[in-house]
Parts: structure tokens; sequence; C-alpha cells
């Protein structure tokens, strides 16, 4: 996460793991989608732990490892999220309103990841934390942050699963936290701290298979 190499590479470590397991204990296609969000954390943890070794030692590479980090934190969570949701919800009243979220959610990544770009900046150290300069950051733009909460937590928690509510209500909870305790580095920590809490999604599905 932004405090470590060896608690991001940890914590990619122990979510590969879990998001194995998670996977093989699927038993259907639309299952997958949301068996496959642990091991998809793992992956971005991972980066974030190489971003944090390459820093002061190859720009080339941090450039590469922050469009990489911030590809999974500002578009897929926001676009993959509500589609997973949607594919889960057999309520058609909630699945209508799953759909909207669902193309609101890949429009707001794309704006959001688009706008990096465009403004393009580096990972850097800031407070001995990992800030990345977006949309989401410092000066926090409230509006893009109420939107990308909506179509993620919100989604989560609009989930007739209540597995997937529970993941949903411990990332808002954690969301609030880190804006409080770490507002310029909020999405580094969000990201850490909710990829820990989607080991529920794990036992969720351990639990169905019994």
């Amino acid at each position: 996460m932004c405090f470590s190499a060896s608690a991001s590479f940890a914590a990619s470590a122990i979510l590969g793991v879990v998001g194995v397991s998670t996977i093989k204990k699927a038993k259907k296609n639309n299952e997958l989608l949301l068996a496959a969000v642990p091991f998809v954390f793992a992956i971005q943890q991972f980066i974030e732990g190489w971003l944090w070794v390459s820093m002061g030692k190859n720009a080339t590479v941090v450039v590469i490892l922050t469009c990489l980090f911030l590809f999974f934190a500002l578009f897929w969570w926001p676009a993959y999220i509500p589609v997973v949701c949607y594919f889960l919800e057999k309520d058609k009243g909630r699945k209508n309103v799953l759909l909207v979220f669902s193309i609101f959610g890949v429009a707001l990544g794309l704006y959001l990841y688009g706008n990096f770009l465009w403004n393009f900046s580096p990972a850097i150290l800031v407070n001995k934390c990992v800030f990345y300069s977006n949309p989401l950051s410092w000066p926090l733009n409230a509006v893009l942050c109420s939107l990308y909460a909506v179509v993620t937590v919100g989604a989560l928690v609009m989930s007739s699963k209540k597995a997937v509510n529970l993941f949903g209500l411990l990332a808002g909870f954690l969301a609030a936290l880190c804006l409080w305790v770490y507002l310029k580095n909020f999405v580094s920590v969000w990201c850490f701290f909710a990829s820990l809490v989607s080991v529920v999604l794990y036992l969720h599905f351990k639990r169905k298979k019994r």
C-alpha cells in the first residue's frame, strides 16, 4: 500500500491466494465476475509494491506503473463493480437501476482516467506515502468523489446479495475513514483497505459451497 513496498507485496500475495481460491469456488459464469475481485486487487497491490521499489531508480518504470495503478483505481473499479452487480442481480427493478449505474460507471471511469492521462504526473512520495495526482486527489473534487462512491459503493449496497452488501458497506466506511485521515493519499490508501475487505467475498463463496 502507500506506506511500504512490503505491505503492498504482502497484501498482493495474500489476495492472490485468496483470489484463486475464490475463483475456484464460483460455480456460475456470472459469479466468476464477483469471485475475480480479490485477484484483481492482488494485481493492483503488486503494481503499487513494484512502484515503491522503482521510485528514485527508474523514472520510466514509475511512469508505466503509475498509469497501470490508476487504470484500476480510476477506470476499472467504477466500470467493473456496477457490471458485476448487474449480472448477479435477479430482481428486475434493481437490475434496471444497476444497468444505469453500469453505463454511468464506464463513462465516469473513462473521464477520470482520460483526465489523468491528459494532465499526467507520475506518482511521488508525500508524507512518506504514495501520492497520485489525479481527479480524485488533493485538492479533492467533492463532486467526482461523490459520483465515484455512488457507482462503486452504491452499486454494491444496492445488490440483493448480502455478502456484496457487506463488502460495499465496509468499503464505504473505509472510504470515509481514509478521507478523514489520509486525504492527500486517499486513492492509494482506500484501494489497499478495500482490497483487504474483499476477503469477505471468499468467505461468501466458501459458505455457499458448503
